[in-house]
Formats: structure tokens, sequence, C-alpha cells
């Protein structure tokens, strides 16, 4: 007879029911604060960078043509059809010395005709005042002759880019040019000393070709920074091109440190000229003795009085640009006539500080150099400027045959003014360490250059790129590109930092949409680093999940858990404590540094409650009840099995890591050759040092644990300790990983970092686990893993 009979034990292990506990509330109600923060935060940064953005893409939208209008609109002379060149001219301005030279040449040519015919018109009176000489002529005074003596010398001049367009791109050519010296041992140092001018000709047939006059926003009377040479010769559409040209200046200059005994010598002269009762305490002396000599000094050399200098400080190095990227605007946008007349001659009478009489030169003739600046700029930028500057008269032909006149607006062309970098700054041959004190009181130096002078020239190969932008992308793009200062490292940098600096002005360059080489590709770098870092952020939130909905630890192994997950907070605490200590921040600092650590530690403190199995519920009141869970059979049968390795091989694991890491460094140990140099000493701060060995602790731990998981998902045939899901995205963010270091992938990387032995073990462990959980199914009791 056969009877319903139970039997013994059921061998598939109950359910736990899914414990609601406390730390599973405090860990949601923190994860939706954060959220709901960020979120708050990043609608009020993109909100003002819209009405930032939108104001500075569209600054003239007020102006635009209306269709319903009979009168013509005023057209681009450049449209997105127009086929243009580009002509680039790079100036060096003279010596003092040659100025003087030039200068005395031409007295000794005008006392010459003087002694023979009579007086010269062209020499003024020596105050500098202007007089009207015959027709009406104003004459030239002597600061007009200073303009003439000061001419500046070509080292190179042509047409560098041809058959442009406004939506050309990635556009590369490099102009060579030899470079003299002598230049840079003066005192009268600026940064336009050494510039280059870019000129747009459009090429026939175009609207240029129609020209019948032109007006220009900088008025006649201001002088202005060359374009190209003998301008004399120039027709009509080459005075238009000249117009709108763009100016680039060439030298940067880099604070050097000044010599050891630079403030002991003021310090002893200053005590000896306190114990002379002859001389005034208040340096009165010392004022007239400098002025006797300036006064001296300008008549040997016929400077008029009142001529002054713009003297860089005598321990600046001047630097070289050797990386520039030229841009013109892609807008063919129509205005109306009378609105764009209207702020064409608003313009006109504005510019070059003319509303700002105490900004203007104190020269007799005021100068307006015209730069052409970046997006946003207020003085001269698109926003300001933009189609504006020159207006251009056409006689414009008729489908009957006949002209009518119309207005065209030339198109605007600017520099980048962030280009270049740290490693685009070639150091000139000079040393100005010896310069005399004179630099400090404007004068012109009578020494020698000889002591200056390391080397009477130098070789430039001169990188220049060409892209259109729309205003939209120009504005992003200058934004961008404005983050980085080249000269914000050292002079003694070492050639870690400084190519690590030249590296992350590619990036920000790429993320604008610029290019250093035409093989490289920064932004498919940009693209697999947000994607790995996108992957990071999931996996945060996986293995939160994984944790709270964990209601047993059968497949864990459960000492590795705990030695990584204690691993894992310490060298937080430790390395977030001495970070902080060191910065002496405030109370705001630290409190959001322990509100981060707090929120990175949510996966581990999920764990570490279910490796203990600490159950924490609210009762009644207001204290909640906290007890540890018993292990339940399977629970205890998985911790049987995991103890079956005897511990002294997971601490000859630990110990042998350890080694490895604290001997051998395997994090500079390359599988891949990189092509960054050794950090120098000052690349590796006392912080890094001191977290260097946490890491080596930390990697052992972590090694540790992945070794006895991995070895505890063998011996029970099953896979736990994480989401299937997450262990394949892990395995996939380490290839993305690899893959930034593939040329065929990234393309010219000059500071790739290699692939290091320890990316490879780390590389290879997230391998045998994404195996794992493909081959190997779930414990029976697994929570609501996948």
């Amino acid at each position: 007879m056969e009877t319903d009979e139970q039997p013994l034990y059921d061998p598939t292990p109950p359910k736990r029911q899914a414990r609601v506990s406390c730390f599973k509330c405090v860990a949601v109600s923190v994860i939706v604060f954060v959220l709901a923060f960020v979120a708050f935060v990043a609608f009020l940064v993109a909100k003002t960078f819209w009405t930032d953005f939108d104001a500075a893409r569209r600054p003239h939208v007020g102006l635009l043509h209306n269709a319903s209008h009979s009168t013509l609109p005023v057209v681009p002379l450049v449209g997105r059809d127009t086929h243009f060149d580009v002509a680039v001219t790079v100036w060096l301005k003279p010596d003092e010395l040659e100025i003087a030279s030039r200068r005395q040449a031409r007295l000794a040519l005008a006392a010459a005709a003087e002694a023979t015919d009579g007086p010269v018109a062209s020499e003024g009176s020596s105050e500098g005042d202007g007089k009207e000489g015959k027709g009406g002529a104003r004459e030239l005074t002597d600061l007009d002759w200073e303009d003439v003596d000061s001419q500046e010398t070509a080292l190179f001049s042509g047409v560098v880019f041809r058959n442009l367009t406004l939506r050309s791109k990635h556009v590369y050519e490099i102009v060579d040019f030899t470079l003299p010296t002598s230049r840079f041992c003066g005192l009268n140092l600026s940064h336009t000393d050494l510039y280059a001018s870019f000129v747009v000709l459009p090429s026939s047939p175009s609207l240029i070709d129609h020209a019948t006059n032109f007006s220009e926003w900088i008025p006649a009377d201001k002088t202005r920074l060359k374009g190209r040479p003998h301008p004399e010769l120039f027709e009509l559409r080459d005075q238009i091109s000249e117009s709108f040209r763009a100016i680039q200046p060439l030298v940067a200059f880099k604070a050097l440190p000044e010599d050891p005994d630079a403030e002991e010598k003021p310090k002893a002269e200053e005590s000896k000229t306190s114990e002379d009762d002859d001389v005034d305490d208040d340096g009165e002396a010392e004022r007239i003795r400098w002025e006797k000599e300036a006064e001296e000094k300008r008549k040997k050399f016929n400077f008029p009085p009142g001529y002054n200098f713009r003297a860089k400080d005598k321990y600046q190095q001047p630097l070289v640009i050797t990386r520039s990227q030229l841009r013109i605007i892609d807008d063919v946008s129509e205005y109306e006539l009378k609105a764009y007349n209207k702020k064409h001659m608003e313009l006109k009478s504005t510019g070059c500080d003319q509303w700002a009489p105490n900004k203007q030169s104190k020269r007799s003739r005021d100068s307006c150099v015209g730069f052409r600046k970046p997006m946003g700029a207020k003085t001269s930028g698109w926003e300001a400027v933009g189609p504006f500057g020159t207006r251009v008269t056409l006689s414009a032909p008729q489908e009957d045959g006949s002209t009518k006149q119309q207005r065209a607006y030339a198109p605007y062309i600017y520099p980048s003014g962030h280009a270049h970098s740290i490693l685009d700054l070639v150091p000139l041959p000079v040393n100005r360490s010896g310069i005399s004190k004179d630099s400090e009181r404007n004068l012109l130096p009578l020494e020698s250059y000889e002591n200056c002078i390391l080397r009477d020239s130098i070789d430039i190969s001169w990188r220049v790129s060409f892209a259109g932008r729309t205003p939209s992308k120009a504005y992003i793009g200058d934004s961008l590109m404005g983050v980085t200062d080249p000269l914000v490292i050292a002079h003694n940098a070492s050639d870690f930092a400084r190519i690590n600096q030249q590296d992350t002005h590619e990036i920000l360059h790429g993320l604008a949409g610029h290019k250093h080489y035409p093989d490289s590709h920064p932004r498919v770098r940009l693209v697999l680093d947000a994607f790995a870092l996108v992957i990071q952020l999931v996996l945060y939130f996986l293995d939160l999940h994984y944790w709270l909905t964990r209601s047993s630890t059968i497949g864990i192994a459960v000492a590795a858990n705990l030695l990584y997950t204690l691993s894992t907070i310490s060298f937080d605490v430790v390395g977030a404590t001495y970070a902080l200590i060191k910065a002496k921040n405030g109370f705001g600092e630290y409190f959001f540094a322990g509100l981060s650590m707090i929120i990175a530690w949510l996966p581990r403190l999920a764990a570490l409650q279910v490796l203990l199995r600490v159950e924490v519920k609210w009762g009644k009141g207001w204290v909640p009840s906290v007890r540890v869970g018993k292990a339940s059979h399977w629970e205890r049968a998985s911790v049987k099995t995991d103890r079956s390795t005897p511990v002294h091989v997971f601490a000859a694991v630990f110990a042998i890591v350890f080694v490895v890491y604290a001997l051998f460094e395997p994090t500079m140990i390359h599988v891949i050759k990189s092509l960054l140099p050794l950090p120098g000493p000052d690349d590796i701060s006392k912080e890094e040092r001191f977290n260097y060995w946490m890491t080596v602790l930390f990697n052992a731990a972590s090694f540790t644990f992945v070794f006895a998981q991995a070895l505890m998902n063998h011996k029970s045939r099953t896979f736990a300790g994480r989401h299937r899901s997450a262990t394949t995205l892990e395995f996939v963010r380490r290839i993305v990983i690899f893959a930034r270091i593939w040329r065929v992938v990234v393309g010219r990387w000059d500071a790739s970092p290699g692939w290091t032995v320890d990316a490879a073990f780390e590389t290879a462990a997230a391998g045998m686990l994404w195996w794992q959980s493909v081959r190997l199914p779930l414990p029976v009791d697994g929570g609501s893993e996948e």
C-alpha cells in the first residue's frame, strides 16, 4: 500500500525571505537624494550654458534680412561655393641697434640734402607736432619717421592654403623660415616682435570681381600691423582682402627664476645709500641720475623726448609659437541694408578705443592692432565685429544685362589664441639674464649683444592648420580650448610633465574639433574614455543592486570578500585623510569628501551586511533592533567548501602579489611599449608615494579576492559574487581600455601610456570571471541574481 510520506529533508533549500533592513532604506534614500541633487545642478548649469550659447551663436539675429522687403540684402562676399586661397606672411621687427642705425643713416642723408638744397620738408619739429605742408599734406614728424625706421622685415611670404571653402577643415601646412635672434636681446620686447598675417584671396569668379569700393571698421588714421609686402602695388580687390586680414603674434614669454643674488644686490645698495648723509633718503638723487643718463642716450641716438619702450622683464624668456590654427566663420546669412549700415558706422566710430580717450595711445597717431579675437570676445570678436568689419560695394549684374549697386560683407577670419601648447613653444637661443638694469628704466642698452646672443639664427618649422567653423562650433571650441594654459608648466619641468600637458591640450582641442596631426583621432579616445566611464558607473549600480537583493552567502568566498571590502574602505579613508591633512581644507571640503566616500562605499557596505548576516529592523519605537542571523545549512555547506582550501594558500597568494608589486612595480613594466618617458622626481608627489604603498596592499588584497572567488566558483560549480551582466561589462571595459592604445583605432598618440603587466593581469582576471559566468550556473539560492 502506497502512502504519501514526506522525505526526511527537502533537497531544494527553501528560499530565505528577503530582509527589509534599515541599511537598505538609508542606501536607497541617499541614492535618490544624490541623484535628485545632481539632476538639479545639471539643470541649472545646462540652462546657464544654453542661454550664453544661444546668445553667442546668434548675436546678430535681429539684423537678418526679411524676404518680404524690397531692398536688396547685404550678402556674404565669400559664399559656400566660393573658393579662396590664404596668403601668409611672417614679419620680424628690427632690433634697437638696427633702428638706431637706420635713423642715423637717414639723418645723415637729410643733413647732406639740407646742406645742398636747403631744408627738407620731411623733417618735423622735435616736439613731435604735425604741421601742414604744401598742398595741405601733413608734414612727417619724428614719430612718423620712427615708424619708418622700425619697418618690419618679411621672413616668409606666400600663398600657403589653396582652393579652400568655408567648410574646409583639417587642412595642414608647414611653413619653414629662419629667424634671426638679435631682436630678442633688446629691451623693447613685445608679443608682436614676431607675428604672422593671414589674408584671404577669393578666387575668380566671385563677388569681389564686381567690387567698386569698400569701407573698413578701422579708421584710416590708425596704424595696423602689416599684411602682405608691397602694398603700393595692390589693386582694389587686394586692398579689400587686406582690410579684413588676421594677425597672429608668434612670441610668448616665460618667466624664469631670478639670479639668487638678485635680491641681495638691491639690499646692499639700499644700505649703502642710507649710510651716505649726502644722499636724500627718498632716492631723489638716484632718480635724477637715471633721468640724466636717459637723456644722454636719447640724444646720442636722436630719439625724441618722451619716447618709451614696452620693455619686458629681463628674466622673461622669449619663446616662438610653432603651431597655429586659422579659423573662418562659416556664416552666409543675409542682413538688412539699413540695419547693417548703422551697425557698420557705429563700429567704425567707436572702434580702436575711440570712445575711451584714456585707453588711447599717448603718441601723436594712435595705433590699432586690429586683432581678430576668438568667439565671444567683447572688444573685437564675432559678437562685436563679426560680419560688420568690412563693407564692400558691388556693381551686381542683373538678368537683363544691367548692373545694380549692392552691398556685401567680408568673412570673419581669426587665429585661435590657444592652438599651441607647451611642446609647441621653442625657446630662443638668447641669454637675457645679462641684460642691463636699464630695462627697468625703459632705456636703450649701449652694450654689445654678444653676451646675449647664443646663436645668430634658428630654423623654425611652423605648423599651420585651417578650419571653417559655424558660429556655434566656434563658440564651443574657443570655450574649451581656453581652459589649458601652455605656460602653466615650470621652465625646468620634466619631459613626462610636458608631454602630459601637451596631451591634455590635444584632448580638449579634439573635443573642439581640432586635430594636431592629420592621422590622430583624439575624439575616438574621448569616446572610448567616456564609454569606459559609463560602464564603470553602470557597474556601481549593478553591484549595489546585487548585494542589496542578495539573501544568502551561498557560493561566496566570505573571508576573501571581507578582506577586499575592508581593504577598499581602509584605502579610501587613509588616502583621503592624508590628502585633506596636507591640503588643510575647511569644513566644507571635509564634508563633501566624506559624503563622496560613503556613496562610493555603498556596494561594499551592502556586501558587508550580507557577509556578516547583519539584520537591522525597525520596531515600534525609533530605536532599530540589530541582530546577527544564523547561517543556514546550505550556507554552512558553502563555507565548508570555501575552507577546503588551506588558509596558507591564500596567504601565499597575498604575499607573492605584495612582493611582486613592491619590488618589481608591474605598473611600470610594459607589455606594449609606452611612448611616455619615465616620470622625474618632481612628477611624483609625497602623497602619490604614500598612496603607492597603500596601492600595493590593496592590489594584493584585490588579487587574493579574485583568486579565492574564482576558486570557489570552480569548486562549487556555480557562479556567484556578482551579476553576470556586471562581469561581462567589466571584461568589455578592460577591452576598451586596451583598445585605447591601438594605433589603428586612435591613430597617432604621442603620449600613449602603453599596456603594463598590471593591466594585463587585470584583463586576464576579468576574462576568467567572465568565462565562468558564461559556463557555470547560478547557485540555487541566488537571491535575485540573473
